[in-house]
């Protein structure tokens, strides 16, 4: 019983372990992508979900990550992010907007980008010739279930 004081302290403090959330840390050049097992080289392409345990899936295309999450029933309860197609940081898929582009070159040819502003969305898919999607589009497109940020 000298465990519970321990465990009862952690718990009212806040200190338990809690699984980690937010953004992959990719390391570029090395991890590799868990659907079709290419090494993530571009950033612009990224994407990563983490499941409500701390399971993180990591992606060298927005596509793969919307087949293997497909598939594998985890995009429900994922909290997933993609990359800035026309910056250096990462978005909520919830707060991105989506141009889909067969023609659009991305690594594993699914061609996705995403964006952290509208306006740069809209004027990337005006001049191919496409629309602007948000995330629940892009699931409705793939046939992926509904999924978190």
């Amino acid at each position: 019983m000298r465990w519970l004081p321990m465990t009862l302290a952690l718990s009212l403090c806040g200190c338990a372990a809690r699984a980690p959330s937010g953004p992959p840390d990719l390391h570029y050049g090395r991890d590799l992508c868990d659907e079709c097992g290419m090494i993530i080289s571009d950033i612009h392409s990224a994407a990563g979900y983490r499941l409500p345990d701390g399971t993180l899936r990591k992606f060298d295309d927005i596509g793969d990550l919307l087949v293997f999450g497909a598939r594998s029933g985890e995009l429900s309860t994922a909290e997933v992010w993609v990359h800035d197609h026309a910056g250096d940081r990462w978005i909520a898929a919830t707060d991105a907007w989506f141009v889909r582009d067969v023609a659009l070159a991305t690594p594993m040819g699914r061609g996705i980008a995403a964006f952290a502003g509208k306006d740069a969305a809209a004027g990337f898919a005006q001049a191919r010739g496409t629309r602007v999607l948000r995330w629940s589009d892009l699931q409705d497109l793939s046939g992926a279930p509904a999924a978190g940020h």
